[in-house]
């Protein structure tokens, strides 16, 4: 019973309020409207009630509006930050690929000037396959084959000298032995020439790891050879070999078995083993 009358008193007591500030907002508008000036009690009231409009009502609405303004401002520069981002990735990206094909396209370039090739062969150009890590220096896969005119043993270059050899092919692929894997090369012949102008003739019989660099057995009587003379190919193998003329390397060093009776020269190759992106196929014109 104690708590209805409490509930009843403050329902009057509210309604009270309720109708007492719509009595003054009502004689303070009326007033207005009339012109006539208002009283002390009035200004004072009109006053209060101001106030209490613009820190109750308007100042919220006022710092939501401001704070929702500054959200949509600071997600409008983000996303024209993101978006200016992913045009800058963007353009690294194509300036990359434009070096990478610029790259191609010199390389490409040189392919079809090679140097220390006998103007009566032709190459063709070709690229990488495959070139697995646990044969790196023993073989890749070209993209040309036998519908390219390619056969076994014909010689494989980059614009520096010679690389390898063609060991297999199939209609669009062919295997290329490199010279860095000795497996494949006992049968091509090479000649040079030494200072006093002797031409002297050797095999290739394999590949040195521990020095990098060529093994081939001098046929010819020769007691010195000098460092950095040109190494080519003598054409000497037969029809479908190596023909004549293909830059292989420099010499380093002379050694011999121990017995005198045969020597045998370390070569530098000339081409770089480990870049082997773009290569040609030698063929006679």
């Amino acid at each position: 019973m104690f708590f209805e009358v409490v509930s009843l008193k403050n329902n009057t007591f509210k309604t009270v309020v309720i109708g007492a500030i719509i009595i003054s907002l009502t004689v303070l508008t009326l007033g207005s409207l009339s012109g006539r000036t208002r009283s002390y009690f009035e200004s004072i009231f009109h006053d209060t009630v101001a106030s209490i409009e613009y820190y109750v009502v308007k100042k919220p609405i006022s710092m939501v509006t401001d704070a929702i303004s500054e959200v949509n401002a600071i997600r409008s520069v983000y996303n024209e930050n993101r978006l200016l981002q992913e045009k800058l990735n963007s353009y690294a990206s194509v300036e990359a690929n434009t070096d990478v094909l610029s790259n191609e396209l010199n390389e490409l370039k040189k392919q079809l000037n090679i140097e220390n090739l006998p103007s009566e062969y032709q190459v063709k150009a070709f690229s990488l396959v495959t070139r697995s890590f646990d044969k790196w220096d023993d073989e890749v896969t070209i993209n040309g084959g036998e519908n390219n005119g390619l056969t076994k043993n014909m010689v494989v270059v980059n614009n520096k000298g010679m690389i390898g050899v063609i060991t297999s092919t199939t209609p669009i692929t062919s295997n290329v032995m490199l010279l860095t894997s000795g497996n494949y090369l006992n049968d091509i012949p090479v000649m040079f020439t030494v200072e006093d102008g002797t031409t002297c003739f050797g095999l290739i019989e394999g590949y040195d790891d521990e020095n990098e660099a060529l093994i081939v057995n001098v046929l010819t009587n020769v007691a010195v050879i000098q460092p950095d003379i040109k190494v080519y190919t003598s054409g000497l193998g037969g029809e479908g070999k190596a023909p004549k003329g293909i830059f292989v390397g420099t010499s380093v060093k002379l050694h011999d078995y121990g017995d005198n009776t045969k020597k045998y020269l370390l070569v530098k190759i000339a081409a770089d083993m480990n870049d082997l992106e773009y290569i040609s196929v030698v063929q006679q014109a």
